[in-house]
């Protein structure tokens, strides 16, 4: 589908003629009033129409059926953009997928090859929505189940835009069977795709999205990522916002950030929800997880003389005194040392905040050496909203430490990226702290 100009459809005469050999449902001003919020992309507006019309259809012929009172919730804007298929639609218990045309006349109907091999979009049934922009109606041209349209799109090679393009000879045309099917057959009947991808297979491609995400545009995407590359988009449609238009920021501050964004979604997290857990402190007072060393809470009342929890306690201390932020006992603690020049000493402190249904996560970029930080050493705090702090130490006032301190919901997560003047920079793997799936 290509974008035009859009002209909202014109509801005025309802006096037209249909082909027999299909089945329609004519729009009505109704739909054409729940289209108009999607009337800002053609793709939208269309596929809009697209899942009213089949609903509108749907009502006409078999009002027993259980729909969604609100389908347009499913239609995903950022998807819309590039798949030309609505996902996930309910019907009854199944799973529908439509595949739009925007002519009752085409021979052939795209099907994404995310609707085929990806178990994050395979539906139950694949539906053909036919719009016919003067006649103001929608038809229904054929459908298919996933291992029906799996076993005609093994016959094909999928085209270089991540598209199977099919005849639309090869769909059912008989939709008493469908409505049939939708009445009859129970949705465990029909098998999709059971195993999502282990996102860390994605991993290996982050330097290659980082390099070519910012040279799209407005370019289609296949012509600048390979198919293997683009899973990460569908999978993370984050990456799609981040494709987004935002004239507000600098090209420099997003290219920055989507090295952050890339990092919290495909790299595996340490989950620091097990740094405040007992058995790790019996089996790893001297372990490590992700480079972390973990400073229990036994060695931390210690105050062994050179030791990193002696450093650490001293450095929360004038916190507490500069801030007034205070650590409480059970909060888990741990240090890395990194390859930014002598002595540099990352410090990472979490706990719940139970109270605001959160948690934070407090660190501290100091020296091992308890000597101040070179000048030319700074760091980049993200989430998946945007970088949250950017600063670098302060040449007028060297100090022996940075200090920064986030908040976040659970299922939030956070990157730290470090870096120096002479270019230098370690992306850290993100914090996550899973704490509904925990039990203390």
């Amino acid at each position: 589908m290509t974008n035009s100009t859009l002209s909202p459809l014109d509801f005025s005469d309802r006096s037209v003629e249909l082909s027999p050999s299909l089945e329609p449902f004519v729009l009505t001003e109704t739909d054409d009033e729940a289209a108009k919020p999607f009337a800002d992309n053609w793709s939208n507006y269309t596929q809009a129409l697209a899942i009213l019309g089949f609903y509108g259809w749907l009502g006409d012929r078999e009002p027993t059926l259980a729909l969604d009172p609100d389908p347009l919730r499913v239609l995903n804007r950022l998807y819309s953009q590039h798949l030309n298929a609505i996902f996930h639609l309910p019907v009854n218990g199944f799973k529908v997928c439509l595949l739009p045309t925007i002519s009752w006349s085409e021979e052939e109907v795209a099907v994404p090859r995310v609707a085929v091999e990806l178990a994050e979009f395979t539906d139950q049934l694949y539906i053909i929505v036919s719009l016919d922009e003067d006649l103001e109606a929608i038809a229904i041209r054929g459908f298919l189940n996933f291992p029906q349209l799996t076993a005609r799109t093994a016959q094909i090679h999928p085209s270089p835009d991540w598209n199977y393009y099919l005849p639309i000879a090869q769909f059912h045309p008989n939709l008493d069977d469908l409505l049939l099917t939708l009445q009859c057959l129970s949705p465990a009947a029909i098998k999709t795709l059971e195993t999502p991808l282990d996102p860390s297979t994605l991993h290996s491609y982050k330097p290659h999205l980082q390099e070519h995400l910012p040279q799209i545009k407005h370019r289609p995407l296949w012509q600048i990522l390979t198919w293997e590359e683009s899973i990460a988009l569908w999978l993370y449609p984050e990456l799609l916002q981040w494709l987004e238009p935002k004239p507000e920021e600098q090209p420099e501050t997003l290219n920055k950030y989507l090295g952050d964004l890339l990092t919290l979604l495909i790299q595996p997290a340490i989950d620091v929800t097990k740094w405040l857990q007992n058995e790790v402190e019996d089996l790893q007072n001297q372990g490590h997880e992700g480079g972390w060393q973990l400073i229990p809470a036994t060695a931390f009342r210690r105050h062994l003389p050179l030791s990193p929890a002696t450093d650490l306690s001293t450095l929360l201390t004038q916190i507490y005194q500069e801030t007034g932020v205070s650590v409480p006992s059970d909060a888990g603690r741990a240090y890395q040392d990194l390859n930014l020049g002598l002595g540099v000493r990352l410090y990472a402190i979490t706990w719940c905040l139970s109270y605001e249904d959160s948690w934070t996560l407090l660190l501290i970029l100091g020296s091992s050496s308890r000597q101040p930080l070179n000048s030319d050493l700074g760091w980049r705090i993200s989430d998946q909203t945007g970088i949250l702090v950017e600063e670098k130490v302060n040449l007028d006032h060297p100090s022996t430490y940075l200090f920064t301190q986030v908040i976040g919901t659970y299922d939030e997560k956070f990157v730290v990226t470090l870096f120096s003047s002479l270019g230098t920079a370690i992306s850290l793997p993100p914090f996550a702290f899973p704490w509904g799936k925990v039990s203390l």
